[in-house]
């Protein structure tokens, strides 16, 4: 189960508080059309993803069980031409929030010097090479 889309944005705003910069920017490397579509709607102006790369809604028929990389939807070589893009331009990252991807986990060997925020799960305690607060135990 992917963990709550505002704890995403909840560690956004840690980022932005720790940091200050003037100007930022969000590139998503993700799978789910939803959390681009949210992320894109709560950072208008903010984001950037790969218009091309393979994308699924959750709610597609296999999509739950397989995931995009073994959905037949699309080609081998279309979905590592896809994955292999977004690594690199996440590797491109001055900071990385990931999930449970391998691709983000990839992502940090091109880039072993780059601060992250990795979170496992929605149950689960969040990892940050930051001294960041924990999120609260719910958003309700």
């Amino acid at each position: 189960m992917s963990p709550d889309y505002r704890l995403f944005k909840f560690y956004v705003h840690q980022i932005l508080n720790h940091y200050k910069p003037k100007q930022f920017h969000i590139f998503i490397a993700t799978d789910e059309i939803e959390f681009l579509d949210w992320m894109s709607r709560e950072y208008v102006g903010h984001v950037s993803f790969q218009e091309e790369s393979t994308r699924l809604s959750k709610t597609e028929p296999g999509t739950q069980d397989a995931g995009v990389h073994k959905h037949s939807k699309f080609t081998k070589f279309f979905k590592a031409e896809s994955a292999i893009l977004d690594c690199l331009l996440l590797a491109q990252a001055n900071y990385i929030i990931k999930n449970r991807s391998g691709l983000s986990d990839v992502s940090l060997w091109f880039n072993p010097h780059v601060n992250y925020t990795f979170i496992l799960g929605p149950n689960d305690p969040v990892v940050s090479s930051e001294n960041f607060v924990q999120p609260p135990a719910s958003f309700d």
